[in-house]
């Protein structure tokens, strides 16, 4: 029988590492709500600040990962609390990647510099709509897992085909501009590559969200 003193100690350790995931996942999410007005508006300045916040995100990863591995080392849990151990450090492994995700969509931002093209309003109507979808999804995502909310992650999975409609609706209509105005070529291949990273934010929210269906019944997530 594990002693009532280790039980403590793993309650306080999980607790900890909980708590430095959710505060990650607000600075992802908040670098995430920036990146693409810093595209959009040009904002080199803005940009730079969303890429500098990077660094910022992979450190809060590598504490999670300290934290987890001490965790496992000094706690050894098992069954379902090994389960919730390990998806936090797996959660915090998909933050890290939306983090780099806002971060290439603002050093687009910067790619764009001196680039006097813009984009036409459906562009920017569909990659602003794949925005908030993806953001929702994250936040939804985070909320399912800090709640072990089965319902809500499924809900967010089920998303993810709304996110992917959108980046094909901006795919398609991205061709369409590029064959239409050869001018704005260079600000139409800029917007595909936001629109993919975007949709990627959205692939990772599903893992997160998958997460949720492991803790609950030990079920295999995609990485």
């Amino acid at each position: 029988m594990t002693e009532p003193h280790t039980l403590k100690l793993f309650d306080k350790a999980l607790d900890r590492a909980t708590d430095d995931l959710l505060e990650m996942a607000e600075s992802v999410s908040a670098m995430l709500e920036r990146c693409l007005d810093t595209f959009l508006d040009k904002d080199c300045e803005a940009a730079r600040q969303v890429i500098h916040s990077d660094l910022e995100i992979d450190r809060r990863e590598e504490a999670i990962h300290a934290e987890v591995m001490d965790i496992l080392a000094r706690l050894q849990p098992v069954a379902s609390d090994l389960r919730l151990v390990l998806a936090i450090e797996r959660a915090a492994s998909n933050l890290e990647r939306v983090g780099d995700k806002a971060k290439n969509i603002a050093k687009r931002c910067l790619a764009m510099k001196g680039i006097s093209p813009t984009l036409a309003p459906e562009t920017i109507d569909l990659l602003r709509a794949l925005e908030r979808s993806v953001a929702k999804m994250l936040r939804d995502a985070i909320e399912a897992l800090s709640r072990r909310s089965q319902l809500l992650a499924t809900e967010v999975e089920q998303r993810d085909d709304t996110a992917d409609e959108l980046y094909d609706d901006l795919f398609h209509h991205a061709i369409t501009q590029l064959q239409q105005r050869p001018e704005d070529a260079a600000a139409n291949i800029h917007a595909l590559f936001v629109g993919k990273n975007l949709e990627r934010v959205g692939d990772h929210a599903t893992n997160i969200a998958e997460e949720v269906h492991f803790i609950l019944r030990g079920r295999n997530v995609s990485g």
